[in-house]
């Protein structure tokens, strides 16, 4: 056998052998596990609003389950409740997830009603977006992103992992699409979710021997208060406004910032879905018998940003910086 036979040879075995493992790990996905959440008991975290709110009160009105849906705020507590008339099968309490105190309480709450039965999942979603380009973040935004995004996850699973090691549970964390690619001015929220990336990849590969599943759910751009135009507007100007205003012409100065806002704005309403088309993959994620590790979902994401992704490090550099360097040198008249 020649070299080029041979190099084709094991060309057509490596490509039989990963077509073998895809149609083999469909199979197992797909194979049934959790019959009905009726009755499960689960923490969802970050249900003020947004995705989490959409998900507490779908596990409660549809699937009957047990939701104890931690809220930041009394108010966001209240209107959770006021959502729904059959209020034993959804539990608001308060929590904050950057608060080691506040996440005790929050344990001792779910402890103190979950009346003999085991906790089935912790659902990590509580998070928050800050910050701009680097020279207009400051450190205390980096902190803020972390503390909820990866400490506050992290904070959560610690706290809850004796009650689901003990049942044998599972922790589904939602992270997001920036995983897949760190853009020009997000880096403080995106490195969060690398983070939280990284964090639920290693804890999944250690608590399957405690019989623990890690699922992760990375979503695109949904439909809530992090996607409005206002708020879009809000976190890209105001970091701006307040950074010297010879570092804000090293950037193209405020037509550029304008036209940086206009066009997130723009591709935030070609993409946003609503949030519960996060409903799909949660449900996968708690059902399955073997959940895959990771769950994509929303509009362009499985054809868009995640081929993107897979794209040279040098060519996407280019792609995506081209927003943001269009007018990075000031005019000179």
């Amino acid at each position: 056998m020649t070299m080029l036979e041979f190099i084709g040879a094991a060309t057509l075995a490596i490509a039989a052998l990963v077509l073998l493992y895809l149609l083999l790990d469909r199979v197992i996905c797909a194979l049934p596990g959790v019959r009905s959440l009726e009755g499960a008991a689960i923490v969802v975290t970050g249900c003020d609003s947004g995705i989490g709110r959409c998900i507490a009160l779908h596990l409660a009105r549809t699937h009957r389950a047990h939701v104890f849906a931690g809220c930041l705020t009394s108010s966001g507590a209240d209107a959770l409740q006021a959502e729904t008339s059959e209020g034993h099968r959804l539990s608001p309490f308060l929590m904050d997830v950057t608060s080691d105190a506040s996440v005790a309480a929050g344990l001792d709450f779910v402890k103190g009603r979950l009346e003999g039965r085991p906790l089935f999942a912790v659902i990590n979603n509580a998070g928050i977006a800050k910050g701009m380009l680097v020279e207009f973040t400051s450190m205390e935004e980096y902190k803020a992103v972390m503390d909820v995004n990866l400490f506050g996850m992290i904070r959560v699973t610690k706290a809850f992992l004796p009650l689901l090691v003990e049942a044998r549970g599972r922790i589904v964390n939602i992270t997001s699409c920036a995983a897949l690619g760190a853009g020009p001015g997000g880096s403080a929220y995106a490195a969060s979710k690398f983070a939280a990336t990284a964090f639920s990849d290693s804890a999944r590969r250690e608590l399957q021997s405690q019989g623990v599943k890690v699922v992760q759910i990375l979503p695109g751009f949904l439909k809530t208060g992090m996607t409005q135009p206002e708020y879009t507007e809000s976190i890209i100007k105001e970091p701006f406004y307040r950074t010297d205003a010879a570092i804000r012409e090293r950037y193209g100065g405020e037509r550029q910032m304008t036209e940086v806002a206009e066009y997130m704005i723009n591709m935030i309403k070609t993409f946003a879905v609503e949030p519960d088309i996060i409903m799909g993959p949660m449900l996968k994620a708690l059902r399955c018998r073997y959940p895959r590790p990771r769950y994509l979902c929303g509009k362009g994401v499985h054809f868009i940003f995640y081929p993107y992704s897979l794209l040279p490090t040098r060519l996407l550099d280019h792609m995506m910086a081209a927003p943001f360097v269009a007018r990075a040198t000031p005019e000179v008249d």
